[in-house]
């Protein structure tokens, strides 16, 4: 696997975040093949002098020339170069806003202004105070999951300092930087993840075994998984991105977790036997079947998420289920090589073990759920009715350019950018017709009234499209031709204003970015108001309500663009989530009835799992973290990892009731508390901590699905020690029917 291993790859692209055989991407794809992409690179300058400073107007004129000459670029936008037209002018041309007089660059700031309600681009060439300047430059399509390097957006910052003065803010934004920055941020997650969670379990590890031992197996375990796991990402053509960047860090999790059940019990029987061998066969006897069992049960965890169509996490499903059970045979199979190695422990570490704070703790925490299991019980049930009620409030993020966290500068570029200049969210319009239809009064005129509905919703700010030019053209020749007022009064009006710009150049285009060669699709861009971001879904919803209105004369309206990629991802990841949880339960509890023989132990291990999946859509609905694509995650992959240490309990308990002569359940859930809580708190401190780091990364999703994983096994945690036993206690029908059932079975195993 470690030949592979060179041929790791970075998602440059964000390639892997799009379901590419959706309905919604093929029109994606249509709109970019007709009209090229909607990406573009926005550079946006404050100074503290106006534009209308002629060394303002050099500076800019100077960017704009060099960037021109970068590579990879369609066209470079600014005041300096645009061009538009004059209403003084009584023919089709078109005029530059920054004129020279006395040998000096002049911007009519009259004209300017009176031109901004009609083009709606100035808006981000020239903010209204005059003070912050925008440069667009625009990537053709073939460009568009290339890679931005980080030099290119150095040097356009270079460009910049050189050409405005010292004191200039200079920020960029777009989605060719929020892809650069992904690329950055993908692997510094995957390293931090990674360093933190093995820095956390060294600590969490020397703790609980008073030695270095553990640890050492551990990394030496964790590095082979991690180094198949490379391998095989490299072999399957699966780069790192925001989902796979955690496999890293979650193979040392699950490592980790199968070698401290192993060890405990290794060092708990060599202290009985005081032989190494004896002590490890022991110990494997004890915990090799559940150990499997939690393997495959977290392996179905993650391979449950892989029915998602989103790239990213059907990649990252397929790595960890097959890095969970690559973790598993290299543990099995190397840690008691290992502990048969090194030299066997003595019994002043063993007395350390056992008589440390957190020993002390449990006992205490058994006391009291052995004592009060009544009311653990009605405060559990309490807890989880309460946050349940949470998941109502759940809502979905559906921006992509939302994902960085505020703290991020990348982030902080957008929010300068909207506060100055205008918001770059936007959904275009793609509308469809036969050939010649939008140079017809009647497609043109279903367009336009299209815009004015769309423009009334409370969420759009400004709309663009190719009417203000017809408009325009409208209003210089419509006395001289004697036409009336409405543009569409008259038949032949329409067409003729088509003719007159089709015959021109500069027309032709003008209109190219807007209507296709044959007129048979229209484009009409939405710009979206700072903040509408959170109601993506109900915005992309209200436009396609009212869009058929009078379609049967046109033909079909597409919402598309990246955001509408974005909604109609997140309503197919809401649709799959579902599905996806009950696949994850239901062949869990499945693998568990089958190592138990018993569907009753089986259903019963689902009672504390109810805690971390309550708590996970409780907080996500209180806390407003969003249903996004990592945090949709969440609940599948936290059943599988926090029924782990549900099986071990279980099957102590199950050994307990084998061999207990007065088949006692509540001593039997001492004994298998006393055996088992030790470890599995060890197990769920390593996880808890390991995903907490996650709150350090630079997406928002990232951060939430760290937090809620965290709160998830620690619920669970809660739901084994406390819950479990105390609903078990609390009632005498379950207890009858684990004498009933379970013991049976038990003991077929025990003969076995």
């Amino acid at each position: 696997m470690a030949l592979f291993v060179p041929d790791m790859k970075l998602d440059h692209g964000l390639e892997s975040l799009y379901d590419t055989n959706s309905s919604a991407y093929r029109d994606y794809q249509e709109f970019i093949d007709t009209f090229d992409t909607d990406d573009f690179i926005l550079l946006a300058v404050r100074n503290s002098l106006p534009v209308t400073d002629s060394n303002i107007l050099n500076g800019l004129e100077s960017v704009t020339l060099r960037l021109q000459e970068l590579e990879a670029r369609v066209r470079v936008i600014s005041i300096a170069n645009v061009r538009l037209p004059r209403k003084e002018s009584l023919t089709f041309r078109i005029y530059p806003l920054v004129t020279q007089i006395d040998g000096k660059p002049t911007l009519d700031i009259k004209r300017l202004e009176n031109l901004r309600s009609r083009f709606p681009i100035l808006d981000y060439l020239v903010s209204r105070d005059h003070q912050t300047v925008g440069v667009i430059v625009k990537r053709s399509e073939t460009h568009r999951f290339a890679p931005l390097p980080a030099k290119l957006l150095k040097t356009m910052k270079a460009f910049c300092r050189q050409s405005f003065p010292a004191n200039a803010e200079i920020h960029i934004v777009g989605m060719p930087v929020i892809r650069e920055a992904f690329e950055r941020y993908n692997l510094q997650t995957a390293l931090t993840f990674g360093v933190l969670s093995a820095l956390i379990g060294v600590l969490i590890e020397i703790y609980i075994f008073k030695s270095l031992q553990v640890p050492l197996i551990i990394f030496a375990i964790s590095a082979l998984a991690i180094l198949c796991g490379l391998g095989l990402m490299a072999f399957f053509g699966i780069h790192i991105n925001m989902a796979t960047s955690l496999s890293f860090g979650m193979v040392l999790v699950v490592t980790t977790a199968l070698v401290i059940h192993i060890a405990s019990h290794y060092y708990e029987r060599y202290f009985v036997l005081g032989d190494k061998i004896g002590a490890i066969i022991q110990a494997l006897g004890i915990v090799g079947r559940p150990c499997l069992m939690c393997a495959l049960t977290t392996a179905v965890g993650f391979g449950s998420i892989m029915l998602c169509g989103v790239p990213m996490i059907r990649q990252f499903g397929l790595i960890m289920t097959l890095s969970v059970l690559l973790s598993f045979t290299l543990t099995i199979t190397l840690t008691p090589f290992i502990l048969l190695v090194l030299s066997p422990p003595d019994s002043k570490m063993y007395s350390k073990m056992s008589g440390d704070l957190l020993a002390l703790v449990l006992r205490r925490v058994e006391q009291f759920v052995f004592t009060h299991h009544r009311f653990c019980t009605v405060t559990g049930l309490v807890v989880v009715a309460l946050m349940t009620a949470g998941t109502f409030q759940i809502r979905t993020e559906t921006n992509v350019l939302e994902i960085l966290r505020e703290t991020m500068p990348e982030a902080q570029d957008i929010r300068f950018v909207e506060q100055h200049l205008a918001s770059i969210n936007s959904l275009s319009l793609m509308v469809e017709g036969d050939t010649n239809a939008f140079r017809q009064a009647k497609g043109l005129k279903y367009v336009h009234s299209l815009e004015k509905r769309v423009e009334q919703m409370p969420y759009v700010d400004r709309i663009e499209s190719v009417w203000p030019l017809f408009e325009d053209l409208f209003d210089r020749l419509r006395k001289a031709n004697s036409w009336p007022d409405d543009p569409f009064a008259k038949p032949g009006v329409i067409k003729s204003l088509s003719n007159v710009i089709l015959m021109n150049p500069i027309g032709r285009h003008l209109v190219g970015e807007y209507i296709s060669d044959r007129f048979s699709r229209i484009r009409v861009n939405v710009r979206l108001k700072p903040g509408a971001s959170d109601q993506l879904n109900r915005i992309v919803k209200e436009i396609q309500t009212v869009a058929p209105s009078g379609i049967d004369e046109v033909g079909r309206v597409v919402v598309t663009g990246h955001l509408a990629l974005a909604v109609d991802q997140s309503r197919t990841l809401i649709r799959l989530q579902t599905m996806t949880l009950l696949l994850a339960l239901f062949f869990i509890t499945l693998l568990i009835s089958i190592q138990f023989r018993s569907i009753l132990l089986g259903l019963l291990s689902l009672i504390p799992n109810v805690f971390p999946l309550g708590i996970i859509f409780g907080m996500m609905g209180w806390l407003g973290i969003t249903l996004d694509t990592m945090t949709i995650l969440v609940a599948a992959i936290s059943f599988g990892l926090s029924v782990d240490d549900t099986i071990h309990y279980l099957t102590h308990f199950g050994n307990a009731l084998t061999v207990d002569p007065h088949r006692d359940v509540a001593r039997c859930l001492a004994r298998a508390y006393k055996v088992s809580a030790k470890a599995v708190i060890s197990t769920s401190a390593v996880m808890v901590f390991a995903f907490s780091t996650l709150v350090l990364a630079p997406f928002r999703p990232s951060a939430s699905f760290g937090m809620l994983a965290s709160c998830a096994i620690l619920a669970a945690l809660v739901g084994d020690l406390v819950f479990m036993p105390a609903v078990i206690l609390s009632s005498a029908r379950i207890r009858r029917l684990l004498l009933k059932g379970v013991l049976r079975e038990n003991l077929e195993i025990g003969n076995s």
